[in-house]
């Protein structure tokens, strides 16, 4: 997600040729693949679901509530601080008025790469629970069972020795 934030923050930046974010005034309308992959990923590094990094903020979430109800309130606060920065670039991009004289046109080669991109933050997001039922937890309750680990390494250590 954050790879792909970076990406669509380039394409806006290569079409106006500055990183000032007044410069990228009502950029949003002109170049909407720019637009979209912008907001998936925006959306994801805040961890709102079902995009993929949600999963992972849930998660590390949870544990931290276990421990520390403190930690676990940082998270929710920076991410809430995360959100409010990004609208700010979006009410620019896409509200603000565009600048006199300013032809933009898309590359679409680098905006479809984004848009893939953005496409498999949705996906990661939608078959996370999947992998996390199916693959994590199983993985996860095997380390924490040391008996079978115990037994195997005995076993194998036997075997050397023979």
């Amino acid at each position: 997600a954050k790879a792909l934030l970076f990406l669509a923050a380039g394409i806006f930046i290569h079409a106006v040729g500055s990183r000032n974010i007044e410069d990228l005034s009502g950029l949003g309308r002109r170049m909407p693949i720019a637009t979209f992959s912008l907001a998936i990923a925006t959306l994801s590094l805040v961890g709102i679901p079902p995009l993929n990094v949600f999963f992972s903020k849930l998660l590390l979430f949870n544990a931290l509530m276990e421990k520390s109800f403190g930690l676990a309130l940082i998270i929710v606060i920076s991410s809430a601080i995360a959100l409010i920065a990004y609208m700010r670039v979006f009410y620019v991009i896409w509200l603000g008025k565009p600048k006199e004289g300013l032809e933009t046109k898309e590359p679409l080669s680098m905006s479809l790469v984004c848009l893939l991109l953005a496409l498999i933050c949705l996906a990661v997001g939608l078959i996370a629970p999947i992998i996390l039922d199916k693959l994590i937890a199983p993985a996860v309750a095997q380390t924490m069972d040391y008996n079978s680990y115990i037994n195997a390494v005995l076993s194998l250590a036997s075997k050397a020795l023979h």
